[in-house]
């Protein structure tokens, strides 16, 4: 990717990522080497894990992500936000299952994929990527609309992002599905934040 990225700055040719603006337009800007590495590592680790899953049983399959899972979280735990990502990521390139059940397909939903994605947003609002947490929880909201923690992290990234109207809404259904004291004890602590701005 290194020499690949040279060569095409050479013959005066450009790379451009696309970023998503707080309004939900596209803004293009030039990709620097970095991002075109990243970009490329992240085809060659998808590539890696089907490769090494792929004649995997879904009880391996399973268990590997679990296991990829359970790794991110020692990691998170350990305050390494990006070690944790990473590791979340290669867990979620592991959820491809073929010719599940639709019985199957809901437990790697419910028990792994939302994990996983709930896991992601609260690093990306760990290392303030707040559009992405967004990205993540919308995900989640897709296939539970009514998770708390879901609601919870897009509500703060919203928050973040001066998107109070959206935040207000998000905080409001949480409000709905709230079933502890420590639940409550968010969604306070988030409205403080908002009534701050």
């Amino acid at each position: 990717a290194d020499k690949m990225y040279d060569i095409l700055a050479e013959s005066g040719c450009e790379i451009h990522s696309i970023k998503d603006t707080p309004g939900g337009d596209k803004r293009y800007e030039k990709a620097s080497k970095e991002q075109l590495v990243d970009t490329a590592n992240h085809v060659n680790e998808v590539a890696q894990v089907q490769e090494f899953l792929k004649d995997k049983t879904f009880e391996e399959r399973y268990e590997w992500v679990e296991q990829s899972k359970n790794e991110a979280n020692q990691y998170y735990a350990d305050k390494l936000y990006g070690k944790a990502l990473d590791k979340y990521l290669n867990a979620l390139y592991g959820l491809n299952f073929p010719d599940q059940t639709i019985e199957n397909e809901r437990k790697v939903n419910f028990e792994l994929k939302v994990p996983l994605l709930n896991n992601m947003s609260i690093c990306l609002l760990k290392v303030k990527q707040y559009q992405k947490v967004i990205s993540m929880t919308d995900q989640v909201l897709l296939i539970d609309p009514d998770n708390f923690k879901a609601l919870i992290r897009r509500a703060s990234a919203h928050l973040e992002l001066g998107n109070f109207s959206e935040a207000k809404e998000t905080l409001t259904k949480a409000k709905r599905l709230a079933k502890s004291k420590e639940d409550g004890k968010t969604i306070a602590e988030i409205k403080q934040n908002y009534e701050k701005c």
